[in-house]
């Protein structure tokens, strides 16, 4: 069904948008930055060195991210979405069990898309980017890590890197088939919305 196609493709482009909210709230993310054009811009060399890469990748783990928290909080916004779909396109609320397994539904594919691993690769590379070998040596040296690495310019990278991660997915065609096949199976009361 391609309406189905779009709607999950559509929950999840935003959901992957909101889980980089998600992201950014944690601790780490969330120093200001009072002047982003006092940013000093470096020219990061076409390629990097393992010794360059392993220390964004040191950086990235000390952050401490928590991916529970990353999945939880985009279970919740692609739930509060497809409820609110469900109720303009059927004119009835979900009950409280179909909302739990709603909820249960998006969990599992934002823990699908969303690993540890592929967040690790997607923001270590932005920091490999962004930063030198010496800047990032340093930071993981550091009690404090510098503002710089919750720049808004940082972060608009992340988030592009973050949404990379959900359109690899999103564009993968036999990854979106299942996912539609899953909804009917799992959530047969989606029926009604897509039957209409």
């Amino acid at each position: 069904m391609p309406n189905l196609k779009l709607t999950v493709k559509l929950t999840a482009l935003t959901v992957a948008s909101l889980a980089t909210a998600g992201l950014f709230a944690q601790p780490v993310f969330s120093q200001s930055v009072r002047s982003p054009t006092a940013e000093k811009q470096t020219q990061a060399p076409a390629s990097f060195s393992s010794e360059h890469k392993a220390a964004a990748v040191q950086l990235y783990r000390s952050l401490d991210l928590s991916l529970d928290d990353i999945h939880t909080m985009a279970a919740k916004e692609a739930t509060a979405s497809a409820i609110a779909d469900f109720k303009a396109a059927t004119g009835r609320d979900l009950t409280e069990r179909e909302s739990q397994q709603m909820f249960d539904f998006w969990q599992r594919k934002f823990e699908e898309i969303f690993t540890q691993e592929s967040l690790e690769t997607a923001i270590a590379a932005v920091y490999t980017q962004n930063f030198t070998l010496e800047e990032l040596t340093a930071a993981n040296q550091s009690a404090n890590p510098p503002e710089r690495l919750a720049s808004p310019a940082i972060m608009q990278e992340i988030e592009a890197a973050v949404m990379g991660i959900a359109n690899r997915f999103l564009t993968d065609e036999t990854w979106m088939n299942n996912t539609v096949q899953e909804v009917f199976e799992e959530l047969p009361f989606m029926r009604e919305r897509f039957e209409r």
